[in-house]
């Protein structure tokens, strides 16, 4: 009797043991985690917005300031969640994160207060150059015969000033003060001359606290303060986790202390073999169930790694995409601007060339450059803006797919268009380029462009295979009725892929071109659109005789 009761005791005090570890060996929220990543990413991509945003408005391509409130507000929403998020946490954590979530608060509190200097004077800076640009122009393509000297007066001023919005050099800034103090009273455009000359030094005045105030926005150390915000509150959620992982195998242990506890009191129990046996077997039975849980567990954390790669690709993808979005801004914007100009050139040069004859411009005859610039500026524009729609592919692929566009296009349409602009690129690799177009197609419903881009990456793949430029290139569209789908095949008879490969051709970043520059991500992104339109992506191929990729798309209902 007194044995069996100290045994008790020792199977009560083993529980009320693993119950205490059990509370203990608990994780740290992993909403909470959630929650903290979500409002830091959030916080970062709405101060890359806002200095974004900043330099739109700066350069004069955003015509009001919305967006900069809205990418502020959503910022102190974002901080308000951080700072919700340290007053509930466990008292260590927000005792340790009361300093870096106050640091944060007055970082952006000091960019709010710079973005107010900057908008106003901005604001004042943009109307006196709407002024400036206004008088000078007046002046300058009105001119008198009494004041030939005003006319060119205007112009010089009119072309420095644009060199000092552009460079605020201080030579420059000298040159257009000379040329102030050198404008000519008792004119009878004396009142022009009066707004030119104020809004002009309004101009040298305000440009360089402008900028100033620009490079004070960019380099606040927002960025910085949120990564020390999520250091160290990742790194007190580490301790925790670790606290905790050393509780659970405290936790383990003592389970298995108690299972052997239960073990021996159940062999003193049975004596005989039968209940030897049977204990025997339920032990292996637990194994096995043992075994069939960590198989499970394994198989989560193989789908969690997943996880996290695709979410380090998004990142990289998204970063590549916003990278190469700047510099083709600039381009479309300079291919407007020089449209622009040349518009105007071209009347100039044109009443020039009808009084004097023909005469070279840039190497060739004036008659034939006044066709061919037109086109070289489309030409630039048109490929800024195909990179433009890439990189939005770039973006998408990157992000959390939605709905596509719910219009509906004919595919014979996309393929055409396609070719259209691959025509230089056909003509420099192969002499046998041939299309073949099914009649009354019925029409797709979704995206033209995406549909136009996944011809576009398959045509350059099939281009980009061929060895020689004798080898040649089908694009081919027919109706599939058994499945009322429209199908695509584009076939090269180029190298070929090898049979191992087939399989990893639509993976993100996989590539056989890497010596020539691909990137892997063409075809990554053809698969990526071909599936949001129901659709489906295949590829047939021999070495050394070719390759056929066929795409299915359902038609219009």
């Amino acid at each position: 009797m007194k044995t069996g009761w100290s045994s008790l005791l020792v199977v009560v005090g083993l529980l009320i043991l693993l119950t205490y570890l059990l509370i203990q060996s608990r994780s740290p929220d992993p909403v909470r985690r959630a929650r903290l990543h979500a409002a830091l990413h959030e916080f970062k991509l709405h101060d890359a917005e806002l200095n974004r945003d900043v330099l739109l408005t700066r350069t004069g391509l955003l015509p009001h300031y919305d967006s900069l409130h809205q990418s502020l507000a959503t910022m102190f929403r974002a901080l308000e969640v951080l700072e919700a998020w340290q007053t509930e946490a466990p008292g260590v954590i927000r005792a340790a994160m009361a300093e870096p979530v106050a640091d944060l608060r007055a970082v952006v509190l000091n960019k709010e207060t710079l973005l107010e200097y900057f908008k106003s004077d901005n604001a004042l800076l943009q109307n006196s150059l709407m002024y400036f640009a206004h008088t000078s122009y007046a002046l300058s393509t009105q001119p008198d015969a009494r004041h030939g000297r005003l006319t060119t007066l205007a112009g010089a001023l009119s072309n420095a000033m644009l060199r000092f919005v552009r460079t605020p050099q201080r030579q420059v800034r000298e040159e257009i003060e000379v040329l102030l103090n050198g404008l000519p009273t008792g004119s009878p455009r004396q009142q022009d001359l009066q707004l030119l000359d104020v809004h002009g030094r309004l101009i040298l005045e305000v440009l360089p606290k402008v900028d100033n105030l620009l490079r004070q926005l960019l380099l606040a150390p927002t960025t910085a303060e949120a990564r020390q915000l999520q250091d160290a509150a990742l790194q007190h959620l580490g301790s925790l986790e670790a606290r905790a992982q050393f509780f659970r195998v405290m936790l383990y242990t003592v389970a298995i202390l108690l299972l052997v506890y239960l073990v021996y009191l159940l062999i003193r129990l049975r004596a005989n073999t039968h209940a030897l046996e049977q204990t025997n077997a339920d032990l292996h039975r637990e194994m096995a169930e043992r075994t069939q849980l960590e198989h499970k567990t394994r198989q989560q954390e193989l789908q969690l790694i997943q996880a996290n790669k695709m979410t380090a690709l998004g990142t990289v993808v998204a970063g590549v995409a916003h990278e190469i979005n700047n510099p083709n801004q600039l381009v479309l914007m300079n291919a407007r601007v020089l449209d622009d100009a040349w518009t105007d050139a071209a009347r100039v040069l044109d009443f020039y060339y009808e009084e004097n004859g023909d005469f070279v411009m840039g190497g060739l005859p004036y008659g034939e450059m006044r066709q061919t610039i037109p086109d070289l500026i489309h030409d630039t524009h048109d490929g800024a803006r195909r990179i433009d729609r890439i990189v939005n592919h770039l973006k998408d692929f990157a992000r959390p797919r939605g709905q596509v566009g719910q219009e509906t296009f004919d595919l014979n349409d996309a393929v055409g268009r396609a070719v259209g602009l691959l025509q230089h690129v056909i003509q420099k690799r192969t002499t046998r380029f041939r299309v073949e177009l099914g009649e009354d197609l019925p029409r797709l419903q979704g995206d033209l462009q995406h549909v136009e881009q996944v011809v576009v990456n398959l045509v350059v793949n099939a281009l980009e295979a061929l060895p020689v430029p004798e080898c040649g290139v089908a694009v081919t569209t027919r109706y599939c009725e058994a499945e009322h789908s429209l199908q695509l095949d584009v076939k090269d008879d180029g190298i070929g892929v090898p049979p191992e490969h087939l399989d990893r051709l639509c993976d993100p970043f996989f590539t056989t071109k890497q010596e020539q520059g691909g990137t892997g991500l063409g075809l990554a992104i053809t698969y990526t659109l071909v599936r949001d339109h129901g659709g489906h992506l295949t590829f047939e191929s021999i070495p050394g005789q070719g390759t056929c990729a066929r795409v299915m798309l359902p038609c219009a209902s």
